[in-house]
């Protein structure tokens, strides 16, 4: 790492079949889309769309985080660009408007819970998460991309640290969301909000 330029890690079938495997679908494209976050990778109702040619495996796993975080309810309503994208915030706010975050027995909405919990922390968590099922390295989660993009500013390898000592809050928003325990970290209980 340090400031080595990598070529892009691709995607390869078996990540593909995996990520289906838990409710994320990929799509192949070859076009690039000018919201994207990251190059070749975007989410777009429902789906993540992936340009093979140029996309980073770790780019669409962090980006499949964001869109499993997303409650069921509002994954068909994610367009192009930074979350959340207007119609997604829209409905986020019309939701929380009329839905109480706790009743009257103090039992959380798990709607509400998990739209807190659906930021880029818990999808760096859930990369990581599937970065092991997927035996994947810190040096390819966290290299440098080809356009000389550096992931995480550059901290990287202190984060996946945390994330090893089971030390980074993003665990516990995914605890919070029903993902997982801290104790349990890095396995999964599930890997879609519901």
């Amino acid at each position: 790492m340090g400031g080595q330029k990598t070529v892009p890690v691709k995607l390869d079938d078996r990540t593909v079949e995996w990520l289906a495997s838990v409710g994320v679908e990929v799509e192949f494209t070859q076009e690039e889309h000018p919201d994207s976050f990251v190059p070749g990778v975007w989410l777009d109702h429902g789906k993540i769309l992936v340009n093979r040619e140029v996309a980073h495996v770790s780019d669409v796993l962090h980006e499949s985080g964001h869109l499993a975080c997303i409650p069921g309810i509002f994954r068909e309503l994610v367009e192009p660009g930074s979350l959340p994208t207007p119609k997604l915030q829209a409905a986020i706010e019309e939701y929380m408007g009329t839905h109480p975050f706790m009743d009257e027995q103090m039992r959380e909405d798990p709607v509400c819970r998990a739209i807190l919990q659906m930021g880029d922390c818990e999808a760096t968590a859930w990369e990581y998460a599937a970065s092991k099922v997927l035996g994947l390295s810190v040096e390819v989660l966290f290299s440098e991309r080809a356009n000389g993009f550096v992931p995480y500013d550059g901290q990287g390898p202190s984060l996946w640290e945390n994330l090893d000592a089971n030390a980074y809050f993003g665990i516990n928003g995914l605890q919070a969301a029903g993902f997982c325990t801290v104790r349990e970290f890095p396995k999964m209980r599930r890997w879609l909000a519901p």
